[in-house]
């Protein structure tokens, strides 16, 4: 595969590091190139609630509306 192809795969931070996301390796996803840059094109910086809204608004079929959810911490064992 050709570097810089559509289909090179590269990491993408799932919570930006503008937006205090860090380089772990539960922060960052291996995805097409294509894909990076099509989600960095349609969201930017957007926070989940954004990118829930702006799909919602426009992308999906209005009888259904995405939300985005914090997840709850997991239960520490006492």
């Amino acid at each position: 595969m050709k570097r810089n192809s559509p289909d090179e795969k590269t990491i993408h931070h799932r919570k930006p590091k503008s937006k205090g996301g860090d380089d772990t390796v539960g922060n960052l996803s291996t995805v097409k190139r294509k894909f990076h840059e099509a989600y960095h094109l349609l969201f930017a910086d957007k926070s989940p609630e954004e990118v829930a809204k702006l799909l919602t608004d426009i992308w999906i079929d209005p009888a259904w509306e995405l939300t985005a959810t914090l997840k709850k911490p997991p239960l520490k064992n006492t």
